[in-house]
């Protein structure tokens, strides 16, 4: 089965230029387990239902991850993996694979593990006086 990459200028996360961390959220639907890799320096994998710091805020602004995910379904059911990547809570980047893919490859429905490519663009844009 196809890797499936997203467009790469589909996912754009305003954030500040403070010392705050910048987090992502694995959640799994339907039995599907599902694990996601990036490296910003070091790499790290973040499973479902965990939150793991991706870098500061400042650190990352400007700057482009690309993230590495990869998921199976040991039930059979539909697959579904929700991403939240944040720097503040109310004001998450939230990214679904498949429903929210777009990219060239179309998703297969049938593919009972698929490997998926999405890349996070950090832009300025939110303002520091937040906190």
């Amino acid at each position: 089965m196809p890797i499936y990459e997203e467009n790469a200028d589909k996912l754009n996360l305003a954030v500040s230029d403070s010392e705050q961390s910048v987090k992502i959220t694995i959640d799994s639907y339907h039995g599907t387990v599902a694990s996601v890799s990036f490296d910003n320096g070091t790499i790290k994998t973040v499973n479902n239902g965990e939150t793991l710091e991706v870098g500061k805020a400042s650190e990352l602004k400007g700057r482009s991850l690309e993230f590495s995910g990869s998921a199976n379904n040991p039930d059979g059911d539909e697959i579904k993996i929700t991403h939240t990547i944040f720097e503040v809570e109310d004001q998450p980047l939230t990214y679904t694979f498949p429903e929210d893919y777009t990219g060239t490859n179309s998703h297969d429905s049938s593919d009972e593990n698929p490997t998926y490519v999405f890349v996070i663009n950090f832009i300025w844009g939110l303002p520091w006086n937040l906190y």
